[in-house]
Parts: structure tokens; sequence; C-alpha cells
């Protein structure tokens, strides 16, 4: 009896917790809950309430925002490069083209605002040198004379054209089951020098101007059936038409010839098209950060439960 209260512990143990041995000196040791042990059906619950709580979480922290895809495909198109001399003849110009190659297309869609957004580039190849003959009559001081003139022009335009076309409204049409909207390429770049060799005398100068591609018509169509793994593009097209070109150059020769170079042929004009085939293709999906990041987060606490687990199956392997 005295043996015995000599050895009482004076408080409640709770056994879910202590774990008491048979021994003289009643060593106490510590034992895991339940939902900590390892295979345990509470410590699985466990593991996937708080994984469930942060996926849960972040979800709600997300803020919304536009759909991100992109697509990248081959077009065939083309912008004329050419240069006539108004003052002179119907045969006074010299031509040649560039071309289009890779369209690379970021696409942001919205569908709560029915908005979307392109924002991408296109290559462009093709720089392009011409000479003509520029000769013809004029008045000098002597009557009129046979002026001999040569005008040779290099063109250059940029190997990459950029484009944005802004935030853009969405307008669903229900006999095709999609939506439309409006986006074109806008205006190609072109730089380069002339020469005019006449009379004896060489005029140079630089160029640059801007070429109307507004008629290069983006993608005009989004069709959703896969929204949110793919959206389905199509519209893209430019016919062959014609615009008239700027003026680039005007001046007179000493001996009278008068120069007036512009951007465009024979009747001061210039062509340029392209078009997709086929004509609808497919833009995939873009993950968002935030969405890289909860995976990431997921796969942190995976890994983290999965080493306490191992922990503590050897902390109680050790204590049996």
């Amino acid at each position: 009896m005295h043996s015995a209260s000599r050895f009482a512990v004076p408080f409640e143990i709770d056994p879910t917790i202590w774990t008491q041995y048979s021994h003289p000196r009643r060593r106490l040791e510590w034992q895991p809950p339940p939902s900590w042990v390892v295979g345990s059906r509470e410590g699985r619950l466990n593991s996937k309430s708080i994984f469930l709580s942060l996926v849960m979480a972040l979800g709600f922290l997300r803020p919304a925002h536009s759909q991100i895809y992109f697509v990248s495909t081959p077009v065939n198109g083309y912008v004329q490069l050419a240069v006539e001399d108004a003052a002179g003849s119907t045969s006074a110009y010299g031509s040649g083209s560039a071309g289009f190659g890779t369209l690379n297309d970021t696409v942001y869609l919205d569908l709560n605002a029915d908005t979307i957004r392109e924002v991408g580039s296109v290559s462009l190849g093709g720089n392009c040198g011409f000479t003509f003959n520029d000769g013809r009559i004029v008045a000098g001081s002597n009557g009129l004379q046979s002026v001999d003139a040569n005008v040779t022009v290099n063109l250059t335009v940029p190997s990459v054209l950029s484009f944005d076309t802004g935030v853009q409204p969405l307008l669903w049409v229900p006999a095709i089951q999609s939506y439309e909207f409006t986006a074109s390429l806008g205006s190609v770049p072109v730089t380069g020098t002339y020469s005019v060799a006449t009379g004896g005398q060489t005029y140079t100068g630089s160029l640059s101007y801007n070429l109307f591609t507004g008629m290069l018509l983006l993608f005009q169509q989004v069709s959703t059936s896969s929204y949110p793994a793919f959206i389905t593009l199509t519209g893209l097209h430019g016919g062959e038409l014609q615009h008239p070109g700027p003026q680039l150059v005007y001046f007179t020769a000493l001996n009278g010839l008068n120069i007036e170079l512009h951007a465009g042929e024979q009747d001061g004009t210039y062509g340029y098209g392209w078009n997709l085939k086929p004509m609808e293709i497919e833009a995939e999906l873009i993950p968002e950060p935030s969405s890289l990041a909860l995976l990431a987060l997921g796969a942190c606490t995976l890994t983290a439960l999965h080493r306490r687990r191992r922990r503590l199956a050897f902390r109680n392997s050790t204590c049996l």
C-alpha cells in the first residue's frame, strides 16, 4: 500500500496521448494521437483536408480575368513594294514584294466582359531593289528635247511586324454559334533609298513611309465549343486590294526634268493580301502563373506531408 502510493501519479493522464507501461517507476512515454498515425484513416483524412483547404483558399483569392491562348501558324500573303514617277510615262515604275511567313498570335479572351484582344507578330521578308527608265520629252532653252533618266530604288521592310488590336467587343452570332469581332494588321513601315541619274547629275535621298494594310484582317471569329481548353479561330484573310500610295519625293532636276516619286505602280496604287489554309485553327490555353503556383504549392504540400509521415513512422518504431 505504501509502495503504491509512493509511485502514484498525482494527475489524470489522457490515454489517447500517453501510454502507461508496467514498470516499477511507471515510465510514461508519449504516443501520437490517431490523426497523426501513418496509415490511419484519421491521418489520411487530415492530410487531404489540409491540401483541399489550401486549394480552395487559393481559388478564392485568384482574381477573375481573361483566359490566354496562343497560336503559331504559317500564312500566305504579300505586300507589294512599288515606286513610280507620277510625272513620267505609264511605264516609269518598278516593283517587288515582301512575303509573309509565320504568324504568332496571343489571344486574350474574356467571356465575362465579352471582349477579345490579339497581340503578336508576323514575319516578313523580301527586301527588294529595282531600276527603271524615266526618259521623256521636256521643254528646254532650245525648245523640246529628249531627256534620259534612270531611277534606282532600294526598299526594306522589318523582318518581324508586331501588332496589338487592343480590346475589342465580342458579338455572339447564333447562326454560326460563334463570336465575331474586328481586328486588322494596320500598316507596314518601309524604309529605303533612291537615286535619280539624269543630265549628268545624280540626285539621291532616303525614303521612309508606311503602307496602309488595314484590310489585312486578323482572326474575325472565335468558337468556344472546346472552351476553356481550346478555342477555334477563323476569318484571317485579305483580298487582292489596290490602295493609293503616298508621295515620296518631288524635285526638278537642272535639265528641267520633274521627278515625282510615289509608292505604287503606274496608277499610283499597290496591292496586298493574305490568307490562312486551312481557314480555321485551334489556339491552346496558356496556363496562368497563379495556376502554376497552385500546382507547385500542392506538390510541396504533399511532399511535406509525406516527409512528416516518414518521420512519425520512424519515431513510432523507436518508441516500441
